[in-house]
């Protein structure tokens, strides 16, 4: 049986025109532009995760922490390089490979 979860079921990639606009608008600091990336995308992202650690609340913390590093460093997002989507999803890989987890979780340990 699949694990459902909160994220939905979008998942429209846009085009690299959109990322750069929504890039922009992040580091100009506007909360609705997060919340169309992460409309757009979290879903994907879950996926990922929860394909990598096979825990719905380990890839749900991987993700949470995801958006927030976009939200933090929106220019680390190197657009002509790379997309949105593969930001959010590198996050994911390197939060889970590192051992890293938010701190609510080493908390639970």
């Amino acid at each position: 049986m699949a694990a459902t979860s909160r994220y939905g079921t979008r998942g429209f990639t846009g085009t690299p025109i959109d990322d750069e606009r929504l890039v922009a608008e992040l580091i100009s600091r506007r909360p609705a532009t997060l919340m169309q990336v992460y409309d757009r995308l979290a879903a994907r992202v879950y996926a990922v995760a929860l394909e990598m650690v096979g825990d719905v609340t380990t890839a749900e913390q991987l993700v949470e922490a995801a958006f927030l590093a976009l939200w933090k460093s929106p220019e680390s997002v190197l657009v002509e390089r790379q997309s949105l989507r593969v930001f959010l999803c590198d996050a994911v890989r390197n939060g889970a490979g590192s051992g890293c987890r938010p701190v609510s979780s080493r908390e639970s340990r």
